[in-house]
């Protein structure tokens, strides 16, 4: 019997998919002609292989982005895209479209399949790409002795093959751990050298799976000690340990401890013991339910013993086969003290070992690994101890590279350098970019447009909460509804369609998870008040008939229905309720089928699910595990109305954050807008502007670090901070940062600051400043009309009223350098002097005030009309901690940036703006502002500077020029 085509062609497809991948591999580092390694591959194992180009182009053109081979060429070529070495570049720039040519050139490759792989294979952009801030370092990596790359190669072919990452996800991952590894010192090379670096990701946007990928090629390099501090809790460690060994160690290592999970299918397998395969195994001296315990008589557990003597152990000879250590602990000072105390013992022995120390979440090292309150009791002893156990494993391991994780470019490290010299990212700082298919911050908020309906981000998945959890109460005159409940409602009708669509995709979509976390206080006994009330509200729902249903029903067809046409048409969805009502039954079943309410917290440790091993459809209470790194899988459903510091808020909002592969649109997050805060809760709290405020400093952030990369080093970043979040000056009033800025250009940029002061009499002195600009600007009402153009290419927003007029360059000066900011700290200091043209002609002839005329019916600044100053509407700003969130509104700025040439998404349908442009025009946006209509007014503005002509960025200089590499230096008399 013939051979049916179709097997034929999946023969085909390993047999000459296999071929192409080893000659790949043959070519390493440089591309030749591919035709001709393929054809040379294949006459070794003696493989008929005829018109090896024509047949791959075939296979790539019907191949998903999924495919083993899509995979081995789009890694090799964004490989070489990206390389910096080799005569073979002929001088091109990595990640140039000449490079690209220049790789097909090499390849042999004909022009009509450039074409093709340029389109679905193409050169990384910036934003693709991981965005480097480091010293100078000894580039060894590519020239590497160990360059086998047998974990490497296992952990990226699971990723693709049980994983399901697509071939340019891997690819990122590739470059940007690459950019980690080369920056760690030589573990083959003489010189003993601790480097000391710091990975920012995004918050739940998986660091795990970064540093997974870091340590399988720092282990193919020659790291044979590996540290990994995971996180301050048991369940956190647990995770990590399972999740190295499931996708790095592998099975044939790993058959006592997980052989009986229900996931081990998942398990990466090797094919055999890697050290009978030529290259080493891993040893684990922690497992999954045992943290680090002092090892005592089997301490010989830690020596790492050279096979070939009168070589050191970091010989390459003794590192290709020798064992690798990996130690999984808790952050905590007892546990790492274990170690250090175990290390101690053989210290000698120790110098020549290659270690990679990576701490998961490092700005739990200080102020976030402990209880705030308990911090104020022992006066911050314990996250010194912290900190100190961290140094101790350093000074123990000689050749140890301390790599830190976290999720907040506002690492601990940089605004409060108690550590510093010990910890301090000293040699690289690298921000990794946004990950394909991560839901994040931007998912959330409409920071440049303003959509209307629910193609507003806002409007399709954020539900506000006010008042009392189960309704009513009275809200302004209203009948306040049952936001539990409808929380709950949409955390069934989100499961149900799921399994719809698991059912009408062909087993395209599987979804093992489905959750729910609800989070409102840090007290355990609230906790448990709350998941009463969860479970009360579920139980009594109606779901099988009666007004539950009925519920449903009506939220499917005002809620879900019209948020995935918007936000999710590429997913299955019923068209009616009743298409979808088959599927309500099984997901109560799954719901109902083992608890559904668990409280998540240190009290109930049984209840605290485990993903790894099997499914999870539930609603989680939350306690403080869900601020402490934990990952709340298939998160879909989040009842938020915690109130806490910024910094313990935006951890706890983070958990909404992450993939939500398939269920996108289904997400839906009900957040408090008025919750009771500070003193007897006199205070009033929006939690959702309170975090888009903390978000847009993050952001910000980023934006400058990128703006100036270019030399900009490691120790020049804490400078960077915004000044609200620090002064800069350590806890330790001895000392401070050396480094520090002298000059920044802000050519055709903005810079508001919102931490206005808090004394009323400090902000009637900066009233009394302003009344004295406007009437130098002698304003006049204009009105602006037209449309902004969204990052979607659609005309939005509406038009604008608002007072506008002129002042002197040295006018703006003078009312900036009178303004009084909180706490008298001098904010906006470098934009004066950069007004000053000091280093150059910053490109202003004038300054046009515009301050906005609202609808909002707040009253008017100044209460008492004044001659030659115009009453102008008093606008609501939430108060986030002692600031305010944004001033200026992304309508307001798109005029504004039209007016200074700075930008032109801003389409203007009058004369009015036209009449007001020059590149030489920088612009004030005014806005009198309070939080609550009870308090004092604060004179909020924000400043946009035309594009110049100066070519420096920015200018850093050294407080101490005999100390000019140290990070901190002694503060002088005349600093204090």
């Amino acid at each position: 019997m013939d051979c049916p085509k179709w097997r034929t062609h999946m023969n085909e497809e390993v047999k000459f998919g296999d071929l192409i991948r080893k000659a790949l591999d043959q070519m390493g580092d440089k591309p030749n002609d591919l035709a001709k390694v393929i054809g040379y591959t294949a006459d070794i194992q003696e493989v008929e292989f005829p018109e090896p180009i024509k047949w791959l182009t075939s296979n790539l053109k019907m191949a998903d982005a999924n495919s083993a081979i899509f995979h081995a060429v789009g890694l090799a070529l964004r490989k070489w895209d990206r390389s910096e070495d080799g005569n073979w570049t002929n001088g091109t720039i990595p990640f140039s479209e000449e490079r690209r040519i220049r790789i097909y050139q090499r390849l042999a490759l004909h022009e009509e399949v450039h074409a093709f792989m340029d389109e679905r294979m193409p050169v990384f952009q910036e934003a693709d790409r991981a965005l480097v801030i480091a010293e100078e370092h000894e580039k060894w990596y590519s020239e590497r002795i160990l360059r086998d790359g047998f974990y490497w190669k296992a952990y990226s072919g699971y990723l693709q093959a049980t994983k399901k990452w697509d071939e340019d996800s891997v690819a990122k991952l590739d470059e940007s751990t690459d950019e980690v590894v080369l920056r760690l010192s030589d573990p083959c090379g003489n010189k003993v050298y601790s480097s000391k670096g710091l990975v920012v990701g995004y918050v739940q946007s998986g660091k795990t799976a970064h540093f997974s990928g870091v340590l399988a090629k720092a282990a193919d390099a020659g790291y044979r000690f590996i540290i990994v501090l995971a996180g301050t809790l048991d369940i956190l460690r647990s995770q990590t340990q399972r999740r190295l060994d499931k996708e790095i160690v592998g099975k044939e290592l790993l058959v006592s401890d997980y052989g009986q999970d229900s996931d081990w299918h998942e398990f990466v397998s090797h094919e055999g013991i890697p050290s009978e395969m030529g290259s080493f195994d891993w040893e684990r001296l922690t497992g999954p339910k045992e943290d680090y315990k002092e090892l005592n008589l089997a301490i010989k557990a830690l020596e790492f013993k050279s096979k070939i003597s009168g070589k050191p152990y970091n010989d390459p000879e003794n590192l290709r086969t020798s064992p690798l250590r990996i130690i999984v602990i808790k952050k905590i000072p007892k546990v790492m003290a274990r170690l250090a105390r175990d290390l101690a013992k053989i210290k000698q022995k120790l110098a020549h070992v290659p270690t990679l120390i990576v701490d998961d979440e490092s700005d739990q090292a200080s102020i976030n690994t402990i209880d705030p309150t308990k911090a104020k009791r022992d006066n911050g002893k314990t996250r010194t101890e912290t900190n100190k156990e961290i140094v101790n494993l350093l000074k123990a391991l000689p050749r140890a590279q301390y790599l830190g994780y976290t999720a907040t470019p506002f690492a601990n490290v940089f605004v409060d350098p108690n550590d510093t010299e010990d910890l301090f990212p000293k040699d690289f700082i690298i921000s990794l970019p946004r990950p394909n298919g991560y839901m994040g911050v931007m998912d959330f908020y409409d920071f440049d447009v303003e959509p209307e309906g629910f193609e507003s981000n806002k409007n399709a998945f954020v539900r506000d909460v006010f008042g009392e959890d189960c309704g009513g109460d009275t809200i302004q005159g209203k009948k306040n509804p049952n936001h539990l409940q409808r929380a709950i409602d949409s955390f069934v009708i989100a499961g149900a369609i799921k399994l719809y669509r698991e059912h009408h995709s062909g087993k395209k979509l599987f979804f093992k998870h489905h959750t729910m976390l609800v989070h409102h206080s840090v007290r355990n006994a609230d906790q448990d008040i709350l998941a009463e009330k969860v479970r009360a509200e579920f139980d009594n729902a109606g779901y099988h008939a009666g007004k539950g249903v009925s519920r449903l029903e009506s939220l499917f067809s005002s809620d879900f229905l019209p948020v995935t046409q918007a936000k999710g048409k590429q997913f299955p969805m019923p068209n009616s309720f009743k298409e979808l009502a088959p599927f309500i039954g099984p997901c109560l079943a799954k719901l109902t089928q083992q608890k559904t309410v668990l409280i998540v917290n240190g009290e109930n440790k049984d209840d605290t699910p485990d993903f790894d091993k099997g499914s999870v459809w539930a609603i989680l209470v939350g306690g403080a595990k869900l601020s402490r790194g934990y990952t709340v899988e298939g998160l879909t459903t989040t009842y938020f109305r915690r109130v806490s510091s910024t910094t313990d808020t935006l951890m706890q909002m983070g958990r909404w954050f992450g993939y939500r592969s398939g269920y996108i649109d289904l997400v839906r997050l009900f957040i408090g807008r008025d919750e009771p805060f500070g003193n007897k809760g006199k205070v009033r709290l929006d939690l959702y502007e309170a975090f888009k405020a903390i978000c847009r400093d993050e952001e910000k952030f980023r934006d400058e670090i990128k703006k100036y990369k270019d030399g900009l080093t490691p120790k020049q970043i804490p400078p960077l901070v915004p000044s609200h979040l620090t002064t800069l000056r350590p806890t330790a009033k001895n000392k401070m940062y050396n480094a520090y800025i002298i000059f920044k250009n802000f050519s055709g940029n903005w810079s508001e600051s919102t931490l206005a002061p808090s004394d009323q009499k400090v902000s009637q002195k900066n009233e009394e400043l302003a009344k004295q600009l406007l009437k130098l600007a002698n304003l006049h009402e204009y009105q602006f009309l037209g449309k902004k153009v969204g990052k979607d290419g659609k005309l939005d927003g509406s038009d604008t009223k608002a007072f506008c007029g002129l002042v002197k360059n040295e006018d703006m000066q003078d009312f900036l350098q009178h303004y009084q900011w909180r706490d008298a700290r001098p904010i906006m200091q470098h934009e004066i002097e950069f007004l000053k043209g000091t280093e150059g002609d910053p490109g202003i002839d004038d300054w046009l005030v515009i301050a906005p005329i609202v609808a909002e019916k707040r009253g008017y600044w100044p209460k008492v009309k004044a001659a030659g100053i115009a009453q102008i509407p008093i606008q609501h700003r939430t108060k986030v901690g002692v600031r305010f969130g944004a001033y200026s509104t992304s309508s307001h700025r798109a005029i504004a940036e039209y007016i200074s040439c700075t930008s032109d998404t801003f389409r203007p349908s009058n004369n009015e703006a036209d009449a007001l442009k020059n590149s030489r025009r920088a612009v004030m946006l005014f806005y009198p502002v309070n939080s609550d209509p009870s308090e004092f007014v604060s004179i909020g503005f924000s400043l946009l500077f035309p594009i110049n002509k100066i070519q420096r960025k920015i200018q850093y200089s050294v407080r101490d020029a005999s100390r000019k590499d140290e990070i901190v230096v002694p503060l002088s008399s005349s600093d204090s």
